[in-house]
């Protein structure tokens, strides 16, 4: 069974409701699907509009490399998809940056993204190879609609 590991930008309930969305559709009932944030918000932010969170506690490069990194060896995924959310489109370079260097350290895991319209993708960053444009695509476009 394939592995993905969806990069999120934070564990919050339009999140989760995405995460319901694809826990239930059978057209992913083939794949073992696993979560890490961008942000990983401390007790006192809990309650924090996510906007908030973002402004006082940004993403750094050494967070979240090693967020996405603990998450890649602890559940070893055969793809990689970032959920390209609030936190990407307020720090694009940061997470090319991250995915460059996570591709050249896990070089056969494919990492995918969710494409936008006004994106301008560094395909540095990102695996092209056909099985991950299809499973990005499956996952971002079709099942969730974005």
């Amino acid at each position: 069974m394939p592995g993905i590991l969806i990069v999120d930008s934070i564990d919050d309930e339009i999140t989760r409701r995405r995460h319901a969305l694809l826990a239930s559709s059978p057209r992913t009932a083939g794949y073992q699907i696993t979560y890490a944030y961008a942000l990983d918000p401390d007790e006192d932010d809990q309650d924090m509009h996510y906007l908030d969170i973002l402004a006082r506690n940004p993403p750094t490069k050494d967070g979240l490399y090693g967020r996405i990194k603990t998450s890649i060896e602890r559940y070893k995924p055969d793809y990689v998809l970032l959920h390209t959310g609030f936190v990407f489109r307020r720090h694009p370079e940061l997470f090319y940056e991250v995915f460059r260097m996570l591709r050249a350290e896990f070089g056969a895991i494919g990492f995918g993204f969710q494409e936008r319209d006004d994106m301008i993708v560094d395909s540095t960053a990102f695996t092209a190879r056909e099985d991950v444009r299809s499973i990005q695509s499956l996952f971002f476009h079709d099942i969730l609609g974005l």
